[in-house]
């Protein structure tokens, strides 16, 4: 890990701590006051971090900018900041352009429907459950137009946005665009990976970095709260439980560091962001569950800080796909060649391959 890497992270861990951190629930920024937290965060760099330097951008790795959107899970970030970097690490690399101003989001549902109008296009899109859809400038999509599929940047003014939201309250809208008419350069072909791999990856290193704080929490509680005269953190059944979910946490942040370190081999990063997606969804389950069972009643109020992770990982592990669809996707690729192509497919999944 370079210097620079080091003290990009650091320094954004503490802008995090300074806006997000506060004793006081009532302190943090509520979705409509996203307007007083971006400018620090253009100021920072932060949703042009991994946008080539040529385009405006910090220039950072995929790596770098994966790390801010595991700080993002770690600090329960309440604005769209992860959807805006690696929406603007996408387009700037597809489009080969600089991305649009202001927060950006991925709508990885389908229902767009894309035609050509004239040199241009004219797109009808009935969006669900787009994160932070009203907050917003701008949201990427997919769409298929004659036989093939594209990536659509699509602005948000004059959308119809109806308000919604997940378990952990942030925004998830329907986003209603009708006869919205783009310029040429709106649409490129979809490459090697897909809106709905790029939210996967997101949301993979978003839980990874909530299961994180939320362990370090519920360990902390378990070695002061005293119970038949010595911490609970003392007990063996505790312990294991704990250790558990330290494991699955774990296995967690390998299989996102595999697929980042995948991200330049076009053939096995999919595959890699679906084995990183279906890992963490998975022990987004069993630590929130550790957690809770270790905090007892307490940790479901309000006040307590635990619930701000805990009813993140409820929500993230089912936005762009549940375990059971990624494990489908990967049971699907390892059955669609012969038996002895199993083996050097599983092999092909680590960096050196």
């Amino acid at each position: 890990m370079s210097d620079e890497s080091n003290l990009l992270r650091e320094s954004t861990a503490r802008l995090f701590a300074d806006l997000f951190d506060k004793p006081s629930l009532a302190a943090r920024p509520k979705p409509d006051a996203i307007e007083r937290v971006w400018p620090q965060f253009d100021e920072a760099g932060l949703p042009l971090v991994a946008v080539p330097e040529a385009l405006g951008g910090v220039g950072a790795s995929l790596a770098d900018a994966l790390a801010l959107v595991r700080l993002c899970g770690s600090h329960a970030v309440p604005a769209p900041l992860a959807e805006t970097i690696m929406a603007n690490w996408l387009w700037s690399n597809a489009a080969n352009a600089e991305p649009p101003a202001g927060p950006l989001t991925i709508a990885a549902s389908d229902g767009a429907t894309l035609k050509r109008s004239g040199a241009g296009w004219t797109l009808d899109a009935t969006l669900a459950r787009v994160p932070w859809g009203g907050q917003s400038k701008a949201v990427l999509l997919e769409a298929s137009a004659d036989g093939l599929r594209y990536i659509v940047c699509v602005p948000l003014t004059g959308a119809t946005v109806t308000a919604g939201s997940n378990m952990a309250l942030e925004p998830r809208d329907t986003v209603v665009l009708r006869s919205l008419a783009l310029p040429p350069t709106a649409a490129v072909l979809v490459s090697s990976i897909r809106l709905l791999d790029v939210l996967a990856l997101t949301r993979a290193a978003q839980l990874s970095g909530a299961m994180a704080v939320a362990l370090d929490r519920t360990i902390i509680y378990a070695n002061e709260r005293i119970q038949f005269g010595k911490p609970i953190g003392k007990f063996q059944a505790v312990q294991q439980q704990l250790a558990m979910a330290a494991g699955e946490a774990a296995a967690s942040q390998a299989a996102v560091d595999l697929a980042i370190a995948l991200a330049d081999a076009p053939a096995r990063f999919p595959l890699a962001i679906a084995a990183a997606k279906a890992r963490a969804s998975e022990a987004a389950g069993i630590v929130a569950s550790v957690c809770h069972q270790t905090h007892a009643a307490i940790g479901f109020t309000n006040e307590h800080p635990l619930q701000l992770y805990t009813r993140r990982l409820w929500s993230w592990r089912d936005e762009a796909g549940a375990e059971a669809h990624w494990h489908r996707v990967l049971g699907e690729r390892l059955l669609a060649g012969s038996p002895a192509d199993v083996w050097p497919l599983l092999a092909s999944l680590t960096p050196g391959a």
